[in-house]
Formats: C-alpha cells, sequence, structure tokens
C-alpha cells in the first residue's frame, strides 16, 4: 500500500463504501493507515440522540471534529399509549421537556468543539420516540401498530421548546445550513416558532430548508402558530441567510381526519401575516422556494402599501412558489369543472372533491398576477421566477431571463376569459425593463393546456379530427 498513489486509495476507499457506509467502521480497525483514510468519511456525517451524544463526546477528538460536515439529530421524546387521541397537557409538557433538554445537549457539545469549520456544518433536527425506532429498525414497519391511532395522536400535536429557553443555548457560528425535514405518521411537529428561535443561535447561518407542518385541526391553535411564525420569521431569523427554501403544507392524513375544518387561516384582516413576513424575509435572500398551503398575494404587493414603499429584493436570483388552490382568507382560486359535479337530483352522490377545482376564477386570480409581474420589477438580479398552484397544480407561472431575452409564461386548463388581462401584460412589459437592455426581446406567451392536452389525446387514439382545436392563446414579442 505505501507505493500507491494517495489519490488511487481514496478512489478505492470511496468504491469499497459507495454502497455501503456502515462498512467504513469495519475497514478502519485493518489499519492507521485506513483508519487515516477513513475517517473524513466516516465522521463527515453524523446521526446523533441523546443517548448517542455520550459516546460523541469521548469519540469526537478535535482532529475528527473538523471532518464533520452533516448532522442528523433526533430528539427521543417520552413513549406513549395508543389510544385514538392528541396528546393531553402533561404529555405535551413532558415532551416539551425532552426535546428542551435534548437540544441544548447537542448545542452544549457543539459549543465546546475546538475546531473551527470553515465550510459550517449542516444540522437536520427531528423527533421521535424510542418505540417508533424500535419497531421501524425491527423491520415490522407499521402492522405492529395501530397506524390511525398514530396519525390522530401525531398530527396533532407539536413539540416546542419551554419558554424562553432559546436564550440559554450558546451560540454556535459553526452551523452554516439548517433542515427539518418532513414529519412522518410517527414523528411530533415541530412548532415553526420553535425553529426560528434556534435559528437566532446559529450568527453564520446561510440556507434554511425547513418542512414543517400547517396541520392542527384545531382552528384556534393552526391560527395561533401560523401568527406566531410570522413574528418568529421576523425576530430571529439571523441577516446572514441567503438562502430560504421552506414547506408549511398540510400534511398527510389531515384532510381524511378532521374533513369540516374551517378554511380560513387569516382572520380579521385583509393581510395574511404569515405571507407579509415571509415578504419582508426574502428581502435579503438570494433564492427562495415556498410550498405552502396558502399564500396571498401580499407575498409580493402589500396592497396597503403605497408603490414607493412597496421595497426590493436586490440579491434574488430565484424564486419558486407551490401552493394550493385558496387564499389566506378562505377564498377559493378555482371552480368546480361543471363535468365534475354530481347530478343535482341524485342525492345519494358525493359532494365534489376539492382536486375537481380547476377552472380559474380571474377576480381571485387577478391580485396575484399583478403582484407577480410588479415584484418581478424590483428584483434586478431575478434569473427565474415560478408560481404553481390549485389543488392539482392547474395554473402555472414562469418567468425566465437570459441572455438578451426574457420570457413570461402562463399556462392553465382552461384559460378563461379576463384572467390575463391587458393590465396584466402592460404590467409585465413593464416590470421586464429591469432585466433588458436596449435591443433586447421581451416574449409573452399564455397557453391553453386544456385544449392542447384534448386534442393530443385525440390525436393519439387515432379519432379522426377535421382541424386542430381553437386555442386560447396570447402570444407576442417587443423590442426594449
Amino acid at each position: 500500500m505505501d507505493r500507491i498513489p494517495t489519490e488511487i486509495k481514496l478512489a478505492i476507499v470511496r468504491m469499497l463504501i459507495e454502497d455501503s457506509p456502515e462498512s467504513a467502521y469495519v475497514y478502519a480497525t485493518l489499519s492507521r493507515e485506513w483508519q487515516a483514510l477513513l475517517e473524513p468519511t466516516t465522521f463527515a456525517s453524523l446521526k446523533l440522540n441523546q443517548v448517542r451524544l455520550c459516546q460523541a463526546k469521548g469519540t469526537l477528538t478535535p482532529v475528527r471534529q473538523a471532518y464533520v460536515r452533516r448532522i442528523h439529530f433526533t430528539a427521543l421524546l417520552p413513549d406513549y399509549d395508543y389510544h385514538h387521541r392528541p396528546d393531553n397537557e402533561s404529555e405535551k409538557q413532558r415532551n416539551n421537556e425532552a426535546f428542551s433538554d435534548a437540544v441544548a445537549s447537542l448545542m452544549d457539545l457543539l459549543g465546546a468543539w475546538s475546531s473551527p469549520h470553515h465550510g459550517g456544518i449542516e444540522l437536520q433536527l427531528s423527533t421521535a420516540c424510542t418505540i417508533d425506532l424500535q419497531t421501524m429498525r425491527r423491520g415490522h414497519g407499521f402492522e405492529l401498530l395501530n397506524l390511525r391511532a398514530r396519525q390522530i395522536r401525531c398530527i396533532s400535536s407539536y413539540v416546542t421548546l419551554n419558554k424562553g429557553f432559546y436564550r440559554q443555548l450558546p451560540e454556535l457560528p459553526c452551523i452554516s445550513k439548517f433542515t427539518c425535514p418532513p414529519a412522518s405518521v410517527y414523528q411530533r411537529r415541530l412548532v415553526p416558532q420553535t425553529c426560528c428561535q434556534i435559528a437566532s443561535r446559529f450568527p453564520h447561518l446561510r440556507t434554511i430548508d425547513w418542512q414543517l407542518a400547517d396541520g392542527s385541526h384545531n382552528s384556534d391553535f393552526r391560527l395561533q402558530l401560523r401568527s406566531d411564525f410570522a413574528t418568529g420569521l421576523l425576530a430571529f431569523i439571523p441577516e446572514l441567510v441567503r438562502h430560504f427554501t421552506l414547506g408549511y403544507s398540510r400534511g398527510p392524513g389531515v384532510e381524511r381526519f378532521f374533513p369540516d375544518e374551517d378554511p380560513q387561516i387569516c382572520l380579521g384582516s385583509t393581510r395574511d401575516p404569515l405571507s407579509v413576513a415571509l415578504r419582508n424575509l426574502s428581502m435579503q435572500m438570494e433564492t427562495v422556494t415556498l410550498q405552502m398551503t396558502s399564500i396571498g398575494s401580499e407575498l409580493l404587493w402589500d396592497p396597503e402599501l403605497p408603490p414607493d414603499q412597496q421595497g426590493c429584493w436586490p440579491r434574488l436570483r430565484e424564486m419558486g412558489l407551490n401552493f394550493d388552490g385558496r387564499t389566506p382568507q378562505g377564498e377559493e382560486l378555482f371552480d368546480w369543472d361543471p363535468s365534475d359535479l354530481p347530478d343535482p337530483d341524485d342525492h345519494e352522490s358525493d359532494p365534489p372533491s376539492a382536486f375537481t377545482r380547476v377552472i380559474p376564477i380571474p377576480a381571485q386570480h387577478r391580485p396575484y398576477h399583478l403582484a407577480f409581474a410588479r415584484a418581478a420589477g424590483r428584483m434586478p438580479r431575478l434569473r427565474y421566477f415560478s408560481a404553481l398552484y390549485g389543488y392539482r397544480l392547474a395554473a402555472m407561472v414562469d418567468y425566465t431571463v437570459r441572455p438578451r431575452t426574457a420570457e413570461f409564461h402562463y399556462e392553465s386548463s382552461p384559460v378563461v376569459d379576463g384572467l390575463i388581462t391587458q393590465e396584466v401584460q402592460e404590467e409585465w412589459w413593464n416590470n421586464a425593463h429591469a432585466h433588458l437592455r436596449e435591443g433586447d426581446k421581451f416574449r409573452f406567451h399564455v397557453v391553453d393546456t386544456e385544449e392542447i392536452v384534448g386534442f393530443r389525446h385525440r390525436a393519439i387514439t387515432g379519432i379522426a379530427i377535421d382541424d386542430p382545436p381553437e386555442r386560447k392563446t396570447i402570444k407576442w414579442t417587443r423590442v426594449i
């Protein structure tokens, strides 16, 4: 081995552990040379919980600390029974105590590290109960447990830090990325503001990727979570964060088990506080991706502010939005397809599903289209903007800036009259000037996907047609 170049040795190491990372521990015991080659890979990614933290204190020497690039920490919570009910107040308090202690233990460990991390560490935070982890490791999956009981308990169970506890946590300059993976059916959800409070202890944080749950079936609690989240985003997110990804959707099982929930999540105001908070936060970002249950048009254009106070996005290069077909005020953006409505004389038929709402309602869409266009003109570095929305992603806005060209593309099924008005077209034309110079081109294209898909279907099935259908399209190009 002494005569083999280091580059080839490293290539051998990567091949050995590519399919089985766990085998790195075995190969590291062969010799000190193998240990030196494998430890940078072995300690690059750690999976920790409260139990493993004790082991890590003795194992993670200063040299090994420098290898760490990613930590997935699972805060272990007390075990529970399988009764069909949410956590009671006593259980919630026990969960919060355990979660607070777990986060404090992790951050105390990282705060004691002596090695600097110039590239930064990604911290991934989640929760679980010991019995869940043991059951899954045994390979029996969900067959041994009452899945419905677990869903009902966990869907509406949220975990948070004890009040004011975040102030006791040490600052960790080594954390550059903070992620929260989506909670499964056997995991408690994290209170969104708690994520913000933890993030405030990472002064060099650059990237946030949170997949959280807007999933409580208690309407008052859901409103409180959303309001507190808005406050937390503005109060706690470090100024150096430049990349923000947020999933804040209903999550699996909510509509199934709690179908009668009030759709309104913004009471007593024409503005959604969370959309406004996300708007203000996005102004410090380079990239933004939002997958939400509901977003208001005030995310990009605040109707209560005059144009000279709307602000700008000086760094933003990419923005992607994905949201349902309902405003925060509970108003539907899409109407039902008439062909999917039940016969009014058939009293035994099921009511239509929200997923059959695919017909855009122009009056509800227009504020979004105007907001998209007006905000784009205040994003001088923008290269790509997209918005997918509707229960079946029934509408799509796509704006791309390339050298010497900018292009707006809209699709829906169908494109109804009054949807893309002349005012919307002129707003896009006027605001595209922020990304183009004299002689550059701006292309505007609207496509009715329903008619295109229908035409393709008829062509594939071989049904004879005389002429392609009339497409409700708008297509024009202008030169600056």
